[in-house]
């Protein structure tokens, strides 16, 4: 049998990287933009004159890229805003894009390295698809599950056979681990700093069943609340059940040091034509909306209208909101507070982060 061989960077770039024409991501430039690519087969002299009209009037761009989860069956990516289709008007208005391989078979890949075979050979592992040559600079998040594992590129890093290791350790809860930030230093970094490079990255995880847990949650919304889009995907209550699971290792690895409220985007609005007229307005509200309320909190603070002391419920509904998810933590509260005015005492008695928070579950 001859031997498959897989770039695990090549085959996630073609599903992250969209919309895609004559195998080439539709990332426009903006008109008499002199910045090159990093990769000069990127450059316009190499495409087709089809290309660049298509370009034209559909494009993405690599910083709108949110969250990224590399499973067995495909990549799922999330974006901050949908991608542009004939300029800023009609299009596919989904924030999400669930896409499967098209000639790599996982599973029959892992099966056959398990087993000793060298029917495939994987290499690098697709955590490179968001550095090389394109840079997802605003990702959020990144999850994988053993596929990346497979790759001879993350076994010889000399951290074992974590392959082996992680699909049979048993364990029955969520564990923190460097190990899943390790791999992407690896591959992403290259002595690059991770606050310059991607500043708004704070959690990198291994969810060793991530196909079957993503498709349990699906896409959700982000929650309008300036508090409550810094919430993480892997705060999902499917994510703990399934870390409970001693068939499912999950390690998460949180990025230290970045802001809860984080106002750091980038932008190339002098190379992209998406960041000059889509990102650019969109990231800017978003700045905007946070540092009103930074300042806001500042204000109140500054005359005595901040209270951070934390009552006994509202730390039981911290943990339960953090446990169970907001969900199921609205439906606790009208079973507990079924009284107008007891439920109003108690929000009254919160600290003004439990007041932002829940106002939405309370009113």
């Amino acid at each position: 049998m001859a031997i498959t061989r897989i770039n695990l960077d090549s085959e996630v770039s073609r599903l992250i990287h969209f919309p895609r024409f004559e195998d080439a991501p539709l990332y426009t430039r903006v008109p008499n933009c002199t910045e090159g690519y990093l990769d000069a087969s990127e450059e316009l002299t190499n495409k087709s004159d089809t290309w660049i009209s298509k370009s034209k009037i559909t494009y993405n761009s690599p910083n709108n890229i949110k969250r990224l989860f590399i499973t067995s069956e495909g990549v799922n990516t999330h974006l901050y805003q949908p991608i542009a289709y004939n300029g800023r008007g009609s299009g596919n208005s989904s924030l999400m894009r669930e896409r499967k391989y098209s000639k790599f078979n996982a599973t029959e890949a892992y099966q056959s390295i398990m087993a000793g075979s060298r029917d495939y050979v994987v290499t690098r592992s697709g955590l490179g698809a968001l550095a090389h040559p394109w840079v997802a600079s605003n990702i959020e998040e990144i999850y994988f599950d053993w596929t990346v594992l497979m790759s001879e590129d993350v076994l010889n890093m000399g951290l074992g056979n974590l392959l082996v290791g992680l699909t049979t350790a048993k364990t029955n809860k969520i564990e923190k681990s460097d190990i899943p930030y390790k791999i992407f230093e690896n591959f992403c970094l290259k002595g690059e700093s991770i606050s310059n490079k991607f500043p708004r990255l704070k959690v990198i995880g291994y969810i060793q069943q991530l196909a079957r847990v993503y498709d349990l949650i699906g896409y959700k919304k982000d929650s309008d609340t300036i508090l409550d889009i810094c919430n993480l995907w892997c705060f999902d209550p499917v994510v703990k059940t399934a870390g409970a699971d001693p068939n499912c290792t999950i390690l998460i690895y949180n990025i230290p040091n970045v802001p809860k409220l984080n106002t750091t985007y980038r932008l190339r609005d002098g190379i992209y034509l998406y960041d000059k007229e889509v990102l650019k307005d969109y990231f800017e509200s978003r700045v905007a909306s946070m540092k009103n309320y930074i300042a806001t909190c500042k204000e109140n603070q500054n005359k005595g209208i901040i209270n951070n002391t934390k009552s006994d419920i509202e730390v039981t509904l911290d943990e339960m909101y953090e446990r169970d998810g907001e969900e199921f933590t609205a439906k606790a509260v009208r079973l507990m507070f079924n009284n107008a005015n007891y439920r109003r005492q108690v929000y009254n008695d919160m600290s003004s982060v439990g007041k932002e928070r829940y106002k939405n579950i309370f009113k």
